[in-house]
């Protein structure tokens, strides 16, 4: 090497200053602040604010630190970015690694096997879900907010356009998701009509509305709190609500059933002419019949005046209603019935009782055991006379409640 070349130091003698972070670049400084900030408020986030779900808070904490390894990294000498390159992404790959745990933690994850094929399906709780075909089984993904509501509502419609809606999935059957990477896993009967493995792997959850124990006649538990219409836009509204009964999302139906029930009296005579023009329409008589009976049983007082309020051809519709092999659609037109205790479903009942299966000719009777204290000594003979007559044509449990009828009127 000649005398004058200039020498190199080799690393090890290098200034060791010239690698550290150039304290007076604002850009540097800036990107420390601000993912230091985003860090801070990512780790606290979830104790100050309960909106702030721990993905979100992890993410915010994988962001203010890559921000800060990113300033770091700009920074570096070229000698040095392999190192720092390195670093970034070990943080980068634990950060992953944590994202993903919390976030199996965090989203619900529910599959329905069974007979799946060619059917969609819709779970509704706070909003609308609808379930991803994946072949032999169908997957929904929620998020603890989308489920928070007592009883959930999953829809599921077949080739065939029917719909089978199950009203009584209670959250605790959803909520048990979260806090681990275990799918939900439940069949669907279409021959039974029925779940399995919701809460129990043995306890097969029917299609309709919830029952509640003990009681005289059907029941069923509101999803969802009513919310009040307007009355000056109440004629044009109800319109639009009736049309609304037969979208095909479940969450726009269920509103348009709300609303109804909000409208009360003023929508019974629309609701029940809608249901002779279109009464080929399931979706129609179902939703018709869900807003009868919810606000019937909020005002029981005024069911003298439903009754001035409906024909007989519109008592004989809804008797038609509570006689259909649809368990759901009979449940619902069984206790608006019940509770309106009118005359006159006596005759509808005869009208509909031979075209019913034995489930129809139980809520038939039933809902003519409401009518006992609001009628005479001629129609209490007359309706006992046609007990008489009707079980002979039914199965032990519906002959059960004709004893229990019969002695009631005495």
């Amino acid at each position: 090497m000649p005398e004058d070349a200039p020498a190199e130091n080799p690393d090890s003698f290098e200034d060791p200053l010239r690698y550290q972070p150039k304290w007076s670049n604002p850009v540097f400084v800036s990107g420390i602040l601000v993912g230091a900030v985003l860090a801070f408020a990512g780790y606290v986030g979830p104790s100050i604010s309960s909106d702030l779900s721990s993905i979100s808070s992890t993410f915010l904490l994988i962001s203010g630190v890559s921000i800060i390894f990113g300033a770091f990294g700009a920074n570096a000498s070229y000698k040095r970015k392999g190192i720092v390159v390195g670093g970034v992404a070990s943080i980068a790959l634990m950060a992953f690694a944590t994202f993903h745990y919390f976030q199996q933690k965090e989203i619900g994850i529910l599959q329905i096997r069974g007979d799946v094929k060619d059917i969609r399906a819709e779970l509704t709780g706070s909003s609308a879900l609808p379930g991803a075909h994946h072949g032999n089984f169908l997957e929904f993904r929620f998020l603890p907010g989308e489920v928070e509501i007592d009883h959930l509502s999953l829809a599921i419609t077949p080739s065939d356009d029917r719909l089978i809606e199950f009203d009584c999935i209670p959250q605790s059957a959803l909520t048990r998701a979260f806090g681990g990477s275990k799918r939900l896993v439940w069949r669907y009967d279409s021959t039974k009509g029925v779940l399995t493995g919701v809460e129990d792997e043995s306890k097969e959850v029917p299609a309709g509305p919830c029952l509640a124990p003990g009681e005289t006649a059907p029941r069923f538990s509101l999803l969802d709190s009513i919310q009040p219409l307007a009355s000056a836009h109440a004629a044009e509204s109800i319109e639009s609500l009736l049309y609304d009964l037969e979208s095909e999302i479940a969450i726009v139906r269920r509103n348009a059933r709300r609303q109804l029930t909000a409208l009360g009296k003023q929508a019974i005579v629309p609701m029940m002419d809608h249901w002779e023009r279109r009464s080929g329409v399931y979706r129609v008589r179902l939703g018709i019949s869900v807003a009868l009976t919810e606000y019937l049983r909020d005002h029981k007082n005024e069911r003298k005046q439903i009754s001035a309020l409906l024909s007989e051809n519109d008592i004989l519709n809804i008797a038609w209603a509570a006689g259909d092999r649809d368990r759901t659609l009979r449940i619902y037109a069984s206790e608006f019935l019940y509770d309106l205790g009118d005359p006159r479903v006596i005759a509808a009942a005869d009208t509909v009782f031979p075209a019913s299966d034995d489930d129809g000719r139980y809520n038939l009777v039933l809902i003519l055991s409401g009518t006992v204290n609001d009628i005479n000594a001629t129609e209490r003979a007359e309706l006992a006379r046609k007990l008489a007559v009707w079980r002979r044509l039914v199965g032990p449990n519906t002959q059960a409640l004709i004893d229990k009828v019969r002695s009631q009127l005495g």
